[in-house]
């Protein structure tokens, strides 16, 4: 199953992504939820599809980022990509074993 391993300030989690849409944004409603206001209440969405996962810009003010480049269209996603919002990195994994999660978490919160 493919997930989020999402790098937000301080905080550091992952998001398991089981839902045709996954909103990010700000608002509350989002199921990614970033706190930083450069990111918009709505700031961009995954997108399910049967050949892969679709990263879509809702025209938010500051932009959405992949591996350092603005995204101007929508982008199909490749394991390992790197999601730029506001401050935020959120990297997406096509499959990774609990073990690998667990890697991630730990080297990431030992580097602050």
């Amino acid at each position: 199953m493919a997930e989020l391993l999402i790098h937000d300030g301080a905080l550091y989690h992952r998001k398991k992504l089981q839902d045709e849409v996954l909103t990010i944004g700000r608002e509350k409603t989002c199921g990614v939820l970033l706190q930083a206001e450069s990111v918009s209440r709505k700031h961009c969405r995954l997108v399910r599809r049967p050949d892969g996962w679709l990263l879509q810009e809702l025209d938010s003010r500051n932009g959405t980022w992949v591996n350092g480049r603005r995204l101007s269209v929508e982008w199909k996603l490749k394991d390992g990509d790197v999601v730029g919002i506001g401050k935020a990195r959120l990297v997406f994994r096509e499959r990774m074993t609990a073990s690998q999660t667990f890697f991630w978490l730990l080297v990431h919160r030992c580097q602050r």
